[in-house]
C-alpha cells in the first residue's frame, strides 16, 4: 500500500459504516468509543507504526523509535492476535518510562509505581457494567478491527501482486 493511502481510504470508509451501524444499535458513547479506537489505530497507531514513526507523531515519535527496532515490518505488529495488543503494551510501557522520567525531573509528583499500580488495579477490577470499562473495551475493539482490516488489505494486496506476476 503506497504511503498508507489505501489503508486510510479503505479503513475510513469501513469505519464510518461500522460507526453508523453501531450508533443505530448501541449507545452513542459506545459507538464513539469504537470509532475513536478505530480511527486512532487507522491514522496513528497502525500495524505500520514501525515505518517512519517520526513522520506522523512529530517529537513524540522519539518514543516510538524503539518500537521500529523491536518490531520489524509485517512481523508481530501484523499479527491478528498480538498486533494490537503489542502496540498497547508498548504504549503503556513507554508511558511508564515517561512518568518515571518526569517524576525524577520533579516535573510531576505522580510516580511510575503509582502508574503501574493504578493500571493493574484498573485491569484487576474489570467490570463491564461500569462505563469506563465499556469505553475501554469498545475502544480496543475499534483498534483491533482497524488493525484486522489493515492486515487483511495487506494480505489481499500481496495475493494480488503474486497473481499478476
Amino acid at each position: 500500500m503506497s504511503l498508507g493511502k489505501g489503508h486510510y481510504s479503505f479503513n475510513s470508509f469501513i469505519g464510518i459504516l461500522i460507526f453508523i451501524i453501531l450508533t443505530i444499535s448501541l449507545s452513542p458513547i459506545i459507538s464513539l468509543s469504537f470509532f475513536f479506537g478505530f480511527m486512532f489505530s487507522t491514522l496513528f497507531f497502525s500495524p505500520d507504526l514501525d515505518l517512519g514513526p517520526r513522520k506522523k507523531w512529530g517529537l513524540a515519535g522519539i518514543i516510538l523509535y524503539p518500537y521500529s527496532i523491536f518490531f520489524k515490518h509485517r512481523g508481530l505488529s501484523h499479527s491478528f492476535i498480538f498486533g494490537t495488543l503489542s502496540r498497547i503494551i508498548y504504549a503503556l510501557f513507554s508511558l511508564c518510562l515517561l512518568v518515571l522520567l518526569l517524576n525524577k525531573l520533579e516535573i510531576i509528583t505522580f510516580s511510575s509505581k503509582s502508574y503501574i499500580d493504578n493500571t493493574f488495579t484498573f485491569l484487576k477490577n474489570f467490570n463491564y457494567n461500569l462505563l469506563e470499562y465499556k469505553i475501554t473495551v469498545w475502544t480496543f475493539l475499534g483498534m483491533f478491527t482497524a488493525d484486522a482490516l489493515h492486515i487483511l488489505l495487506d494480505k489481499m494486496s500481496s495475493v494480488w501482486t503474486a497473481l499478476r506476476r
